[in-house]
């Protein structure tokens, strides 16, 4: 992993600086708990990795991982607790977290929900 500009580390497949817009299309409330997200990659296997729930609305989910995850794969979260189906999307951003980690930003559509 190199540098960006401000000095964090960016792996040089994903996009590593800050937005200067704002993309979202509805509002994203905080939102709290735990998920697994599994990510199929080109080889046949699957990535999994245990995130955290930064924020959601009914067009996209904002979490924060371990691990940078590739702009544009298809992602399923599958929440810990038996309320809330999972939620199928495609990574539309991922930046690195200046307090370690990184978030993602997952934009889904309603008609997935339930896919």
């Amino acid at each position: 992993m190199a540098p960006d500009a401000d000095n964090r580390p960016c792996d040089s497949q994903l996009e590593c600086k800050p937005l200067r817009f704002n993309r979202r299309r509805g509002i994203r409330r905080p939102a709290r708990g735990e998920a697994i997200a599994s990510v199929a990659m080109d080889n046949g296997a699957t990535a999994v990795a245990s995130v955290r729930l930064v924020d959601a609305g009914l067009w996209g989910i904002g979490i924060q991982s371990p691990a940078p995850m590739e702009v544009g794969r298809t992602i399923r979260l599958y929440f810990n607790n038996e309320v809330l189906p999972g939620r199928t999307g495609r990574i539309a951003r991922c930046t690195a977290d200046p307090g370690g980690g990184w978030r993602v930003g997952i934009a889904t559509d309603p008609v997935l929900k339930a896919a």
